[in-house]
C-alpha cells in the first residue's frame, strides 16, 4: 500500500547550529547521493528545464530516501513533456514542452496524477513534446503506459530570501527546484559566481530551472554559496554543477 506521510518542515526544527558551514549531496561519507548528470539539448535543443530541474530533484530525493541502496532512479522528463500540453486544463493552463515551461506547474501536474511518475527506461527522452516540430520530432508518436513511481504526494514553496529555511531543506531532505537568470551561466567555466563578477546576477528575470543540492563558504569572500546542478551535461561548468 502507498503510504502518504506528512512531516514538520525542517527549518521548523533544525537551528542554525545544527546545520554545518559546507554540505554538498554530491559528497556525503564519501558517497555522492544525486543521479546522474544529463543535458536538456542531446539529442537536440530542447528548452525543457523545467523538467529536467523538477525531476532531478524529485530523483536525487528518491535515491537519499532509499539510502544510497539499489539502482538510480532516472524519472521521464519525456513524460511531462508528452502530458503537459496534452493535459492542459483550467486547472492547469500553462504548456510544459521544449518552448518552456514552469516547475511549479510540473509539480502540480504530477501532484495531480496521486503523484505517480514512470522513470525514464519506460519513456527515454528524446528532446521533442507534442506540439514540437524540430529535427525529428514529427517522425515521433510516443504513446506509452508505464509502470509508475510515487514520488510526489505534497509540494511547497520556500521563499527566496529564507536562507535558513532552505538550508534545512536540502540539509535534511534532498536537493530543491530553483529558477535564476540563465544569462551569466552561458560564458562560465568554473568558479563561484557573484554579483560583483557579473551585475546581471542581481536580475530578477528568472528564466532558467535549476537544482540546488547544496552550499559551501569561501574563506576569501568570506560569503556563502550555493552549489547548484545545471542540465547542460558533465562538459559544463564543473562537471555540469556551478556555485553562486
Amino acid at each position: 500500500p502507498v503510504q502518504h506521510i506528512i512531516h514538520p518542515l525542517p527549518h521548523h526544527y533544525l537551528t542554525a547550529e545544527d546545520l554545518p558551514q559546507n554540505f554538498t549531496w554530491q559528497n556525503v561519507n564519501a558517497h555522492s547521493y544525486l543521479t546522474r548528470m544529463r543535458n536538456q539539448h542531446i539529442p537536440q535543443y530542447c528548452g525543457s528545464c523545467w523538467a529536467h530541474s523538477a525531476l532531478s530533484s524529485l530523483a536525487d530525493r528518491v535515491k537519499i530516501m532509499r539510502s544510497y541502496t539499489g539502482p538510480d532512479i532516472d524519472l521521464s522528463v519525456q513524460y511531462l513533456l508528452n502530458c503537459g500540453i496534452a493535459n492542459e486544463t483550467e486547472t492547469h493552463p500553462h504548456k510544459l514542452s521544449c518552448h518552456g515551461g514552469n516547475s511549479l506547474y510540473a509539480y502540480d501536474y504530477i501532484h495531480s496524477t496521486l503523484g505517480f511518475i514512470p522513470e525514464d527506461s519506460c519513456l527515454n527522452y528524446i528532446a521533442c513534446s507534442s506540439e514540437s516540430d524540430e529535427g525529428w520530432c514529427p517522425e515521433v508518436r510516443s504513446l506509452t503506459t508505464c509502470a509508475a513511481w510515487n514520488v510526489c504526494r505534497t509540494c511547497d514553496n520556500i521563499e527566496p530570501h529564507n536562507i535558513h529555511a532552505i538550508q534545512s531543506e536540502i540539509y535534511a531532505r534532498g536537493p530543491i527546484k530553483a529558477a535564476i537568470n540563465a544569462n551569466p551561466l552561458r560564458n562560465y567555466t568554473g568558479g563561484i559566481l557573484g554579483s560583483d563578477d557579473d551585475p546581471a546576477m542581481l536580475d530578477t528575470h528568472h528564466n532558467h530551472g535549476v537544482s540546488i543540492v547544496g552550499w559551501g563558504y569561501d574563506e576569501e569572500r568570506k560569503t556563502q554559496h550555493w552549489i547548484v546542478r545545471n542540465s547542460w551535461g558533465v562538459y559544463w561548468g564543473e562537471m555540469g554543477f556551478f556555485r553562486i
